[in-house]
């Protein structure tokens, strides 16, 4: 076998070498001097040390894949400590990543909600305090800041804004009163 490898190889460099004695047994086979066969042998050895380089890398890489598919599946919480194929894994990841995403749309929602509460409070604290100093306070104003206080914390769904929201409306109609 090997010496057909290296056959193979000299049929390749006969144009670069000078054959010694040509000799045909159904291949062609060419006979090189001594400088030649150590050079093939040079070129077989470097085609190997690069083809062993080649698969270490290639090794490396799917170990990489194979951990990262490990760290994928233990972040994903209906997937920890259970085995799973890869397609499952990503099927999972996504599905955790679309309920993520709906979770943190309906924060921002929530947020939002919050901030135009926020707001309309402020309003009625300072309306408040110019009331305390003496200064008139316009009751169609006042109605008006009330009611969208109180659309506002209707939009919200935490028990804890509904509870604040009773709150405030307790405190705002004992001050009418």
């Amino acid at each position: 076998v090997g010496e057909r490898v290296l056959l193979a190889h000299a049929y390749a460099y006969q144009q670069i070498f000078t054959p010694i004695i040509p000799i045909n047994l159904g291949w062609v086979v060419v006979v090189f001097s001594s400088v030649s066969v150590v050079y093939l042998r040079r070129r077989r050895l470097e085609f190997a040390e690069k083809r062993a380089h080649h698969n270490a890398l290639e090794r490396k890489r799917r170990d990489h894949i194979k951990e990262s598919f490990t760290s994928l599946r233990e972040a994903v919480p209906t997937l920890k400590g259970e085995k799973a194929s890869r397609a499952q894994i990503l099927k999972k990841t996504t599905e955790c990543i679309q309920v993520m995403r709906r979770k943190i749309q309906a924060n921002q929602k929530d947020v939002e909600d919050i901030k135009k509460q926020n707001a309309i409070l402020e309003q009625q604290i300072r309306m408040l305090e110019e009331a305390k100093k003496g200064y008139v306070i316009d009751p169609n104003e006042y109605q008006q800041l009330n009611q969208e206080y109180q659309a506002s914390a209707a939009d919200s769904s935490d028990g804890d804004e509904q509870d604040f929201s009773r709150r405030s409306k307790k405190m705002k109609t004992s001050y009418q009163t």
